[in-house]
């Protein structure tokens, strides 16, 4: 069966193999299950599919690590969806965030369970060969006190329909973020007391991956920025650019890369009490 959902680290893989025996029960180990949610749809003895969901970068926001489907039964899809969000509830989460490609229909089966789409993204790929060369900008390495500002400037660079899904307040954004594996380096570019600018490296599978915010204010620096970030990488890059960074997706395609695939982000607020899921366990659907 192949893996519907898509995590940042996942996008680095050029195959999407299929999920072998051995990772399937992995995600059933008694190790795994503080961190995990995990649920598998059974049919007469044969698995029809397999959820599973992990926190971000705080308890209260998940995100689908795995969704492998025998066939694209949209009812079983639905109840497998709807007992992995009751399960990420009954863990202390918030929400559920799922990453699929585009034209997947999985997505539309995702909607009639309440995710509301969030953000549309391509994902960019190229080759960095030699080091970039960068204008002198007043960029350093990013602190721990610089989070706040961060969020800051997230709500000035994000539409407020994606914040409103993904959520509004410093806490929701810091338990949201996406975690980059390897090695990874951020940095910021700061003027008139502020963060203007943020571009953020990291390296896994021997790809790097790049990622930038800037604040609308400082357009005229995107560039620069970039090619900060550039300068740390080698190799295939990857760039994972939403769609309402419209200047950024011109630029680098400028610098000489294609876009390869483009993915829509659902999210699923789930605002009920944990006493309301006790119970929902349904008789095909087993936690692993």
């Amino acid at each position: 069966m192949r893996n519907r959902a898509y995590v940042l680290d996942s996008l680095a893989r050029r195959a999407r193999p299929r999920t072998s025996p051995v990772e399937a029960v992995r995600l059933g180990l008694p190790w795994q299950r503080k961190s995990l949610a995990a649920y598998a749809w059974t049919d007469g003895g044969r698995t029809a599919g397999i959820a599973a969901a992990r926190p971000r970068s705080g308890p209260h926001s998940w995100e689908i690590t795995h969704l492998l489907l025998a066939s694209d039964d949209d009812i079983e899809c639905a109840d497998l969806l709807e007992e992995l969000c009751w399960g990420v509830v009954r863990k202390g989460g918030e929400r559920v965030i799922a990453r699929f490609q585009e034209n997947d229909p999985i997505t539309d089966v995702a909607r009639q369970c309440g995710f509301v789409p969030s953000t549309r993204e391509a994902l960019y790929v190229g080759r960095h060969g030699t080091r970039a060369s960068r204008e002198p900008l007043p960029v350093r390495e990013k602190r721990a006190e610089d989070d706040y500002n961060l969020f800051r400037l997230y709500t000035a660079c994000t539409p407020v329909e994606t914040r409103a899904a993904l959520g509004m307040t410093f806490g929701q954004w810091s338990s949201g973020r996406e975690r980059s594996r390897g090695r990874s380096r951020e940095l910021v570019l700061e003027g008139d007391g502020q963060l203007k600018g943020w571009v953020k490296t990291a390296r896994r599978f021997g790809a790097g991956q790049l990622a930038i915010m800037v604040h609308p204010d400082e357009q005229v620096n995107l560039s620069s920025l970039m090619d900060h970030g550039l300068s740390n990488l080698t190799g295939t890059v990857y760039c994972l650019v939403p769609e309402h960074q419209a200047l950024l997706g011109r630029l680098v395609e400028q610098k000489g890369y294609r876009a390869d695939s483009e993915y829509v982000t659902l999210v699923r607020s789930m605002a009920a009490r944990l006493k309301k899921a006790e119970g929902r366990q349904a008789a095909t659907v087993v936690s692993i």
